[in-house]
């Protein structure tokens, strides 16, 4: 994409500016977001024209974030982010906390109280439970923080495989899938790079009673600052339940709390 590109981009999705008592501070925050997301250095013309802000306007703030080491002005008239932001990016990921901001969004949402919510992190060839809500009968099916779940069957470890290209998940499992832990367990590997793909299309994963006969789960990854999945959350269910006759409500609600609990974290959505 070159700078053309991305001032169309920003001419045809730029949301209008929010009404603020500091307009200043709005269009300066807009400045800094059009410079972010630009794949080049983009000229103060370019940032006037797209954010349609009086040329003046433009120059003033630009000088103002210079100063403040927000922005960089190159030899050649343009700008990219500067110093001063990467010292609040390294501030933002050292606070956040993807186990209380999970919290945070369950307090708020509370969806499906009688379901199991779980909170897991990559711990190689496993996933690790962090954080959960509502355990319930499911207790002693090995949904418990600190439980370990296969990479292999679980919603949540293929959801983070969704994340790995496919010859990395085969050289992960050259040596053959671990030990089905029920019937409906998948295999062979290619039968489980099938599932991770359609994963990465539908943006959620599966575990049809592949880890626990009767249990049904579903999960989709939570990106981080750097839009790199951190962790991934999962709704689970008895497999009789009737609520996933219309799994789409389901995955839905799940998709809103992983973006919820991305955005918290920094992960910008908006691709």
């Amino acid at each position: 994409m070159n700078q053309s590109d991305d001032l169309q981009s920003g001419q045809k999705s730029r949301p209008a500016l929010p009404d603020t008592p500091v307009p200043a501070l709005a269009r300066g925050a807009a400045i800094l977001d059009f410079i972010s997301k630009a794949s080049q250095p983009v000229s103060a013309q370019k940032i006037g024209v797209a954010l349609k802000l009086p040329k003046s306007s433009v120059h003033n703030l630009c000088a103002t974030m210079i100063a403040l080491e927000m922005i960089i002005k190159r030899n050649d008239q343009t700008y990219v982010i500067g110093p001063h932001i990467m010292r609040w990016a390294r501030s933002f990921s050292q606070h956040a906390d993807v186990s209380a901001e999970f919290t945070h969004v369950l307090d708020e949402t509370a969806p499906f109280n009688d379901a199991t919510l779980t909170l897991s992190i990559l711990e190689q060839n496993e996933v690790m439970i962090i954080g959960m809500r509502n355990s319930g009968a499911l207790a002693r099916a090995g949904f418990r923080i600190g439980g370990r779940l296969p990479l292999a069957y679980s919603a949540s470890g293929k959801a983070f495989l969704s994340h790995i290209p496919d010859a990395q998940i085969e050289r992960m499992f050259e040596s053959g899938l671990p030990d089905a832990c029920t019937q409906f367990s998948i295999r062979p590997v290619d039968a489980l790079i099938s599932q991770v793909r359609r994963c990465r299309i539908q943006g959620f994963s599966v575990d049809d009673q592949e880890v626990n006969e009767g249990i049904v789960s579903i999960a989709s990854t939570v990106l981080d600052f750097t839009n790199q999945p951190v962790a991934a959350i999962s709704i689970s269910m008895a497999s009789h339940d009737q609520r996933l006759e219309n799994r789409q409500n389901v995955i839905s609600s799940l998709k809103q709390i992983t973006e919820q609990v991305s955005t918290r974290l920094g992960a910008d959505l908006g691709d």
